[in-house]
């Protein structure tokens, strides 16, 4: 009995020290934090990934995708810096809010009713595939918009907040890692938006109660370890007590007035809003790159990407390494000098790899059938009546002649067979002497060491972008008054909203509309020659003015040294 009074009052103390602990380590809250937003970003793509699906069976306009895109951008422009400034006063309660609100949010994934199945065929069937046309919104796809509407609002707000009372409570609290708190929110906001959005398209396209099991199980432990790995009462670090900042003159209006009179707060915020206009619209048009310059079709497995994310290692490790070097006990505290310079070379890089990722040759790809000018379908398969699909682009190589056709039905096979493990087309139409094709454009062999070399840049692209992302966040949350780091954080993420996704989006939309060489089911299958340099010359030129904002805020802070030394000297 004496035993099982031992045990229990251990396990009470160790009960009574979690809900009663006041040691702060960054470290714990920094995982917890780090996979909630990981969280979010999959799920925002998932929202995006669910609007596509309605918009692919016809329930939804084809615009849908890039309004909404364009509106939501605009609400986060507005409630960001609000978002950001509510609740300083108790950041504790805000994260574990936000963080069991996600919870909810995320579950309500679980009632998003079943898509419109298609019943679609690449081959030559004529009778199997049926236009699908937009006559309406109907009953089903209403309650899935709506669903997705409400529940891509709470992302948003939630990735705001969870950013915005994270960086003010660490840096307010355990200054010294700053850097490395924000380079970790960065990655989990750049990798898995990329390969979220490559994935989500087979988990989707299985089952939306798997993608909601993926987001919310995960949530329920790191939220009850949140709960322990923020002190409720003011923080210790390192067994030395934290006092908390001062509450005067932290109003929305008067918080908002500094961060806006704050000269390198702004401008970063302009510069970051720049270099992310081009990073998106670069990331979001990069598979129509690939199409347009090598007729290859990146794969949709999740095993094809893999391999790939090893390519994005050295970004991720590249933000560790700028984290510590800009962290005590290297720095005892933040260089603006260093910071805004280091800067300058990210962007400076990332500037001549937008240009030399389009400009590069690319490599002899060969002729795509029945594309002169605008696309025509090939008299060989006329007889098939191929009906346009989503993905319409799906090039096979008739051997024979060695022309590439956009798809088995455009090379009028009705056929499919495996033949030693490899994926071969019959009794196409199109080719008269062995009636067979083999998936992929017939310059696939030779374009791959030519696609391998775009990844590469594409790779640098990214580390780059992540580098200069971190240091500029750092200059930001550096910068402006100690009061006022959480609402600059969401003026932060107003400032990208805007540049980005209204303005940015806005210009690669009109690019697209403007470039298309073969347009149908409401979307442009293939582009022109011209669309790769339309592209990256566009984002070539993002960057190129966030150098200038960066130049400016050198010149900025050099002229603020020379004053201050002169007024330090009389």
């Amino acid at each position: 009995m004496s035993c099982l009074n031992t045990c229990y009052n251990k396990v009470k103390s160790r009960i009574q020290s979690w809900a009663n602990n006041r040691e702060f380590v960054p470290q714990t809250l920094r995982k917890l934090v780090f996979g909630n937003l990981i969280t979010i970003t999959i799920a925002e793509a998932a929202a995006y990934r669910i609007i596509i699906q309605d918009v692919r069976t016809g329930n939804l306009p084809h615009y849908m995708p890039y309004l909404l895109l364009t509106l939501f951008a605009m609400l986060e422009a507005i409630a960001a810096p609000i978002v950001g400034w509510l609740g300083y006063r108790n950041r504790r309660r805000m994260l574990l809010g936000w963080s069991w609100g996600l919870f909810f949010i995320c579950f309500t994934l679980f009632f998003i009713p079943s898509p419109t199945q298609l019943d679609e065929s690449e081959l030559c069937s004529s009778t199997k595939n049926t236009i699908i046309k937009y006559t309406g919104v109907s009953a089903v796809t209403a309650v899935r918009l709506s669903i997705v509407l409400f529940t891509a609002t709470c992302f948003l707000l939630t990735r705001v907040a969870t950013w915005s009372h994270y960086l003010a409570y660490t840096d307010e609290y355990a200054p010294e890692r700053s850097s490395v708190h924000v380079g970790i929110l960065v990655i989990s906001r750049i990798i898995p938006g990329i390969f979220g959005f490559k994935m989500l398209t087979v988990v989707l396209e299985k089952s939306i109660i798997i993608n909601a099991v993926i987001l919310t199980m995960p949530l329920i432990v790191q939220n009850v370890q949140m709960h322990f790995a923020i002190p409720s009462s003011s923080p210790e670090v390192g067994g030395v007590a934290k006092a908390s900042p001062s509450l005067d003159d932290r109003d929305f209006f008067t918080s908002l007035r500094r961060v806006l009179f704050n000269f390198i707060a702004m401008s970063q915020m302009v510069a970051l809003g720049l270099m992310a206009a081009a990073f998106f619209g670069f990331s979001y048009h990069e598979a129509a790159l690939v199409h347009t310059r090598y007729n290859i079709v990146p794969g949709t497995e999740t095993v094809t990407h893999f391999p790939e994310f090893f390519r994005y290692i050295p970004a991720i490790l590249g933000v560790v390494y700028v984290g510590v070097k800009h962290s005590v006990p290297i720095l005892p505290e933040f260089d603006f000098f260093r910071g805004v310079k280091h800067i300058i070379k990210m962007t400076v890089i990332a500037f001549v790899m937008y240009i030399v990722v389009v400009s590069v040759p690319s490599c002899s790809k060969g002729q795509l059938a029945g594309l002169d000018g605008t696309y025509q379908t090939p008299i060989c398969s006329s007889s098939c009546g191929c009906v346009p699909s989503w993905n319409a682009f799906s090039p096979v190589c008739v051997v024979d002649t060695m022309t590439t056709f956009a798809s088995p039905c455009e090379a009028g096979c009705t056929t499919l067979e495996d033949q030693h493990g490899i994926s071969v087309y019959t009794n196409c139409s199109c080719a008269a002497t062995s009636g067979r094709a083999v998936a992929g454009a017939c310059g696939d062999h030779e374009c791959q060491p030519a696609y391998q070399l775009h990844l590469t840049l594409y790779s640098i692209i990214v580390a780059v972008s992540a580098l200069a992302f971190q240091t500029q966040i750092m200059m930001i949350l550096k910068s402006v008054d100690p009061r006022d780091k959480s609402i600059a954080i969401g003026m932060m993420w107003a400032m990208i909203a805007t540049v980005a996704y209204v303005f940015g989006n806005s210009i690669f939309y009109a690019i697209t509309s403007k470039a298309c060489h073969w347009f149908t089911w409401k979307k442009c299958q293939l582009y022109n020659e011209h669309f790769p340099y339309m592209v990256g010359f566009t984002c070539a030129s993002f960057v190129f003015i966030s150098l200038l904002v960066n130049l400016a805020s050198l010149g900025y802070l050099k002229t603020k040294f020379k004053c201050d030394s002169r007024n330090a000297v009389n």
